[in-house]
């Protein structure tokens, strides 16, 4: 039997050094190739237009023709998966984001600098994401760079056929959709009302802490996104001092929690997604994203540009309110505490990530789980599949991303796969149905 051929990647960066390292860390697996490297964007749009590579590697600070400006040029000219491989600064964090939103796959994050041997800490990191990114069709790039409001499909609730075809190449055995539950279509008035947890309109903002950076200024609309504010012992995210963790002030309001799962591919769904959303919305977004620290932050800041919510990273006893977005910082699990607040946990990693969406969904009080809406989105492997089973099991909606509109369908392929799935669709019918079902005030309907 003929061996497959190997993935044909090719490497950008302006450090020949860097160079070397990535070509190194690849060719170390059999079952990838180098096929060519590029010193800056505007040699990565020639050589990817002449070796017409499976991936891309591609810095995001270069000069002449920096990551962020030449992805779209890529992908006009060789439409390939491309891996961004980002420094661990605030400007490359907040590129890194943004290009991933343009329709960059992954990312790896630089360990310590440009010209740093600890890259070979995150060789299997670097190895593994270029092989989960050969896998991607281009049909699903074009979905992921071009999400907009205006781009969801006219169907029912119930998942579509999508696009007509299967991916060729090494994404054909990837599926255009997912099992639903029997009575997942159907559209059920909402239930009685329920009353809401007491809760204040308003987050707290929290304030510095000594040997940290205070938090980001104040965003449009008088808004504050909490920082990674800890304490000088912990260095964990806290509160202000004049504000109790765990005990937010009397008159907020959480009517309903809508609990979102995603990695691979999320950031770009997750403007589709919170982009369809108003500001009125009666419930509470908790966001689950894989990213590591600093990363989680500039996720929130470019999300809560785009959207209704108001969306910053979580932070320790951060209340959970109508309106508001909190996204997991990374490097802590969120958990949901009884007392409508978040509580972030440095436990062992779970499914090799931290955060990670099972953790949070474990986390829900069973008050909260029957007034839950829960939204596993695209994503590499089965974080958030169990937990979405077990919150569904306590009264729970279950809704998913459809397969022909995930970069990689293995989360929400995988709840699916547990019977759980009521209804599956793309960001912005998910949107669409969020609003609907939590218009009425009472439970949400499946």
């Amino acid at each position: 039997m003929r061996a497959p051929s190997p993935i044909r990647v090719l490497v950008v960066d302006d450090s020949a050094f860097m160079r070397r390292v990535l070509t190194r860390i690849l060719e170390s697996d059999p079952a990838l190739q180098v096929v060519g490297t590029a010193r800056d964007g505007l040699e990565a749009v020639v050589r990817a237009a002449l070796l017409k590579p499976d991936v891309i590697t591609l810095d995001v600070e270069m000069p002449r023709l920096d990551g962020l400006s030449a992805l779209p040029q890529i992908l006009a000219a060789h439409p390939c998966p491309v891996v961004m491989v980002s420094s661990l600064t605030q400007q490359g964090a907040q590129a890194t984001v943004r290009a991933l939103a343009l329709g960059a796959v992954d990312f790896v994050a630089k360990p310590s600098g440009a010209i740093s041997l600890d890259l070979d800490r995150v060789a299997a990191e670097l190895v593994a994401k270029v092989k989960a990114a050969a896998s991607v069709p281009p049909e699903r790039l074009v979905v992921a760079a071009g999400g907009g409001k205006g781009n969801a499909a006219k169907r029912s609730p119930t998942l579509g056929a999508g696009p007509a075809g299967s991916a060729g190449g090494r994404a054909a055995g990837i599926p255009l959709s997912f099992p639903l539950k029997k009575d997942g279509g159907r559209t059920t008035a909402p239930g009685p009302s329920r009353d809401g947890m007491a809760l204040d309109r308003r987050p707290p903002a929290p304030g510095p802490a000594p040997g940290k950076q205070p938090g980001p200024a104040p965003l449009a609309g008088g808004r504050t996104a909490g920082g990674h504010l800890g304490t000088p012992s912990a260095g964990r995210p806290s509160a202000s001092a004049g504000q109790p963790v765990g005990r937010p002030p009397a008159g907020r309001r959480l009517s309903h929690l809508v609990l979102i799962a995603s990695s691979t591919g999320g950031p770009g769904a997750l403007y589709r997604l919170l982009g369809a959303l108003p500001a009125g919305l009666p419930a509470a977004v908790v966001i689950v994203q894989h990213m590591p620290p600093g990363f989680t932050r500039a996720l929130a800041e470019h999300l809560d540009a785009t959207s209704g919510l108001a969306v910053a990273e979580a932070w320790e006893g951060a209340p959970l309110c109508d309106g508001w977005a909190w996204v997991a910082p990374g490097d802590y699990h969120l958990l949901v505490t009884t007392a409508g607040t978040l509580r972030l946990d440095q436990g062992p990693p779970v499914h090799g990530v931290r955060p990670a969406a099972d953790i949070t969904f474990a986390s829900v009080p069973e008050e909260l789980a029957r007034r839950a809406v829960v939204l596993v989105l695209t994503g590499m492997g089965a974080d958030g599949a169990r937990g979405a089973q077990q919150l569904h099991q306590r009264g729970a909606r279950v809704w998913v991303q459809d397969a022909a509109s995930c970069v990689v369908p293995g989360m929400p392929g995988a709840t699916a796969a547990l019977g759980v799935a009521e209804r599956s669709g793309t960001p912005e019918e998910l949107a669409a149905w969020l609003v609907e079902a939590l218009a009425g005030g009472g439970e949400p309907a499946p």
